[in-house]
C-alpha cells in the first residue's frame, strides 16, 4: 500500500478504517507506509490499527483515535492538540517533542511511552496507565493525572505548576528538578519518590499524602521558603512600582515663576520620606534571604560549621600578624593566637589570653559577636535534624 493510499483510506471514515485493519490483518509482513507529516487533522480513527506506524511530524490536531491501538507508534514532533486518544492502546509509544495542548488520554494504557520534551498542557490522563513514562522536560501545566498509576515515571526537570496527582500512585518516580508549584499529590502513594535540592515545591499540596515522610517535610519547608522569597520579589516590584508612581506624578505638576511652589515641594518631600526608608527595608529582606540562602536557609549543619572554623582561622591569623595578644604566662609559640581565637568563639570571649591593643578589643568584640550568632545557628540546626520527627 502506498502512503497516499494510506492516508485517503484513514481520512474516510468508518469504511476506511475497516478496509485499512483488513489490509494489515491479511499482510502482517507488508512494510509500513510511511505516513510521517501526513495531514489526518479531525480524522475519525477510532479503532485504527496503527500499532508501529511512523506519524512523526503529522498534523492529527482533534482527531478521534478513541480505543485505537498505536503500540510502538512514532508521534515524535506530532500536533496532537486536543486528540481522543481515550482508552487507547499505547504501550511503547513515541511523543517525543509533540504538542499535546488538551489531549484526553483518560483510561488509555501507555506504559513505557515516552513525553520527553513535549507540551502537554491541559491534558487529561485520569485513571490511565503510565507506568514507566518518560515525561522528562515536558510541560504539564494543568494536567489532569487523579487516579492514574505513575509508578516508576520520570518527570526529571518537568513542569508541574498547578498539575493534579492526587489519588493516584506516584512510587518511585522521579521529581529531580520538576517544577510542582501549586500541584496537588493529596492522597496519593509517594513511597520511593526520588527528588533533590532544584525541585520546586511552592504552594504544593502534599499534607495529605503518605508513603515518604522525608518527601512530605522537605517539600513543606521549601514551599515555605520559595513563598517568603516570592514574596521579598513581589515586595521589590511593588517598591519600584509605587515609586515610578510618585516620579510621574512629579514630572506631570506644573511649574513656572506664577506656579505655588508648595506643592511641587511637598511630592518632592513625600518621594524621598518613602523612597529612603522602603529601599532600607527592601535591601535588608534581600541582604537576610542571601546570608539565610548561605546555610541552605538553615538546613546545612556542614555549611555553619565549615563558616565558623574559617572564621576561627581567619581571626587567628590577624591577631598572629597584628601583634595582639597577652598571653599571661602561656606558651608563645605560632599556635597560640589561633588557640585564643577558637577558645573566645566558642565560649563567647572566655580566655586566658587577653587583646592588648585597641583594635585587638574591637575584633574580639566582632568574633564574640560572630560566635553567638554562629552558636545559635549550630544549635538549631542541631535540634532541629536530631528532635523532629515529622
Amino acid at each position: 500500500m502506498t502512503r497516499k493510499e494510506a492516508i485517503i483510506l484513514l481520512k474516510n471514515g468508518e469504511e476506511g478504517i475497516s478496509s485499512w485493519n483488513e489490509w494489515r490483518e491479511n499482510n502482517p509482513k507488508a512494510p509500513m507506509p510511511n505516513l510521517k507529516g501526513a495531514n489526518l487533522h479531525g480524522a475519525n480513527l477510532r479503532g485504527a490499527n496503527l500499532n508501529h506506524v511512523i506519524l512523526e511530524g503529522a498534523d492529527l490536531r482533534f482527531a478521534i483515535l478513541k480505543s485505537g491501538r498505536l503500540k510502538g507508534a512514532h508521534l515524535e514532533r506530532a500536533r496532537l492538540r486536543g486528540v481522543n486518544f481515550s482508552d487507547a492502546s499505547l504501550r511503547g509509544a513515541q511523543f517525543d517533542g509533540a504538542r499535546i495542548v488538551g489531549a484526553n488520554f483518560e483510561g488509555a494504557r501507555l506504559r513505557g511511552c515516552s513525553f520527553a520534551g513535549s507540551v502537554l498542557t491541559r491534558a487529561n490522563f485520569r485513571k490511565a496507565n503510565l507506568v514507566g513514562v518518560d515525561f522528562s522536560n515536558a510541560q504539564l501545566q494543568k494536567v489532569d493525572f487523579r487516579d492514574t498509576t505513575l509508578t516508576n515515571a520520570n518527570l526529571e526537570d518537568a513542569m508541574l505548576h498547578g498539575a493534579r496527582l492526587d489519588n493516584s500512585d506516584l512510587s518511585n518516580v522521579s521529581l529531580n528538578g520538576a517544577a510542582m508549584i501549586e500541584a496537588n499529590v493529596s492522597n496519593s502513594n509517594l513511597a520511593g519518590v526520588t527528588f533533590d535540592r532544584s525541585t520546586r515545591f511552592r504552594g504544593i499540596k502534599v499534607a495529605t499524602c503518605f508513603g515518604n515522610a522525608i518527601f512530605v517535610r522537605f517539600a513543606q519547608d521549601q514551599d515555605y521558603i520559595e513563598s517568603l522569597i516570592r514574596r521579598v520579589r513581589d515586595d521589590k516590584l511593588r517598591l519600584d512600582h509605587e515609586l515610578m508612581d510618585l516620579r510621574r506624578k512629579i514630572a506631570a505638576m506644573p511649574r513656572g515663576p506664577h506656579e505655588d511652589p508648595f506643592p511641587l515641594f511637598f511630592m518632592n518631600c513625600r518621594f524621598f520620606a518613602f523612597r529612603v526608608p522602603a529601599q532600607l527595608r527592601s535591601w535588608m529582606d534581600k541582604t537576610w534571604m542571601r546570608l539565610w540562602a548561605l546555610t541552605d536557609y538553615g538546613r546545612s549543619l556542614w555549611r555553619v560549621a565549615s563558616f565558623a572554623v574559617v572564621v576561627a582561622l581567619i581571626f587567628g591569623a590577624v591577631y598572629k600578624f597584628g601583634d595582639m595578644l597577652d598571653a599571661k604566662g602561656n606558651p608563645d609559640w605560632w599556635f597560640t593566637s589561633f588557640y585564643y581565637s577558637v577558645v573566645t568563639y566558642t565560649t563567647l570571649g572566655f580566655g586566658d589570653v587577653t587583646p592588648c591593643t585597641k583594635l585587638g578589643q574591637v575584633l574580639v568584640t566582632l568574633e564574640v559577636i560572630l560566635g553567638y550568632v554562629t552558636l545559635g545557628l549550630l544549635i538549631s540546626i542541631l535540634a532541629n535534624k536530631v528532635a523532629r520527627r515529622s
